[in-house]
């Protein structure tokens, strides 16, 4: 071929591809998700689990025209998700204008669900569409035995102008503990200049800042500052209405186990036990699990942090599990037997709320000083009852700290002390 043939070859095909490029967003062709490596591939998926026995790779491109393709899925609203691995092999391996093969069924449908959520509850449950329906009807009824808690708009991200114009139409979604968060309120700020951002939660500011320029995008930088501010703020976001909203959502499947939640507590004692929960950074995704719990304790009034630990000993595992090592080894902070004594001989009553003498607890912060260079995060392993007394009493000067019972540590894990927590002798 020579140099004039290969000119021609070369812009016919870049007419072509502009050509598909314009009539891929008709109403019949417009993709559900682009899949890409870092704007290097683009790949175009459409779905209609109406009409269609499996997805459809409608075009494909890479370098520049993946970046014209990203483009157009920006102004036109489609999902797109950065998969490195996934979109390099289907880039070889998928023809366009053709399905995906059937090797990719299950990842593309994980990337679909979240897509197709609300509108997979409308499926027929008594027909069976195809494959590729079969397996997004199930990754839908993984997705929903755990209840995902959504809370109303109580959060603002306040932009700068050049922000506000890129991020307006972005929908964040964030997990905290289990509490699903797709309701933030974008507006644009005057006072905010440059990359600036102000994140508020029910009008107050937490925290101001202003973007990197690094190779993260600035959306996902968003979303970290969005995830740790809400990390450390979770409790203010979930009121009485949040409440009632999650356990109606859960009653339409679990009635009998709600009906017997709603003899024993209130809204508002079920709303403590879930805030107390979210305090110490426990999840709350397992509710059924956690309404079992509390079901079990029958009619018998218990003090409210007495629930919270019964409900942490049926959750224990999941509360566990973070904290396990590379060997699935769980390194806990141990409390001698005599500092266990002391804890317990100035645990004092009164009104039916349990106090701790404040010697005792400087006496216990001094030796968690002793060990924090090597423990930022420590976690007191505590064999004795009241275990909530003691965080709520440790948890203003040490944050980080977690208390996990011996109840709830699963029998089939192993844990380990990394240090021993003990008192000078003079005290008894």
């Amino acid at each position: 071929m020579n140099k004039w043939n290969k000119f021609k070859t070369l812009n016919i095909f870049s007419w072509l591809d502009e050509y598909k490029l314009q009539h891929l967003y008709s109403e019949h062709k417009k993709p559900n998700v682009i899949l890409t490596d870092s704007q290097k591939l683009a790949l175009c998926i459409r779905y209609d689990e109406k009409t269609m026995k499996a997805p459809i790779m409608e075009i494909k491109g890479k370098y520049s025209y993946a970046q014209k393709i990203i483009n157009a899925g920006k102004i036109n609203d489609i999902m797109i998700v950065n998969e490195p691995g996934l979109a390099n092999e289907m880039f070889d391996d998928t023809k366009e204008g053709k399905e995906i093969p059937e090797k990719y069924f299950s990842a593309i449908a994980k990337i679909l669900i979240k897509l197709y959520r609300k509108d997979l509850l409308l499926l027929s449950k008594e027909k069976k569409l195809n494959q590729f329906n079969d397996l997004l009807v199930e990754q839908r009824k993984k997705e929903d035995e755990i209840f995902s808690v959504y809370i109303p708009k109580k959060i603002e991200l306040q932009l700068s102008k050049t922000l506000f114009a890129l991020a307006k139409e972005h929908i964040f979604n964030i997990n905290i503990f289990g509490i699903q968060i797709t309701n933030v309120n974008i507006t644009e700020d005057s006072s905010c200049l440059n990359e600036e951002f102000c994140i508020k939660i029910n009008g107050v500011s937490l925290k101001y800042g202003k973007l990197s320029y690094i190779s993260i995008d600035p959306m996902q930088q968003l979303s970290i500052h969005l995830s740790d501010v809400l990390s450390k703020n979770i409790v203010n976001l979930f009121g009485r209405d949040d409440v009632f909203n999650t356990i109606n959502h859960v009653k339409e499947e679990y009635p009998i186990l709600i009906n017997e939640v709603m003899k024993c507590f209130s809204i508002g004692e079920i709303r403590q036990v879930l805030c107390g929960l979210l305090e110490e950074k426990v999840s709350i995704k397992n509710l059924i699990t956690i309404f079992e719990s509390m079901a079990d304790l029958g009619e018998k009034r218990y003090q409210i942090d007495d629930v919270i630990d019964q409900v942490r000993v049926s959750i224990g595992r999941e509360i566990c599990s973070p904290h396990l090592s590379d060997e699935k080894i769980l390194w806990v902070v141990g409390l001698s037997n005599k500092l266990e004594r002391v804890i317990e001989k100035n645990m004092i009553k009164t009104n039916d709320i349990y106090e701790i003498k404040p010697v005792v607890i400087s006496i216990i912060n001094e030796a968690l000083d002793s060990i924090k260079e090597n423990t930022l995060k420590p976690l007191i392993y505590w064999t004795k009852n009241n275990r909530r007394v003691l965080f709520n009493k440790l948890k203003s000067d040490n944050p980080q700290i977690t208390i996990i019972s011996s109840l709830e540590v699963p029998k089939d894990i192993t844990f380990q002390y990394s240090h021993i927590l003990d008192v000078p002798n003079d005290i008894s």
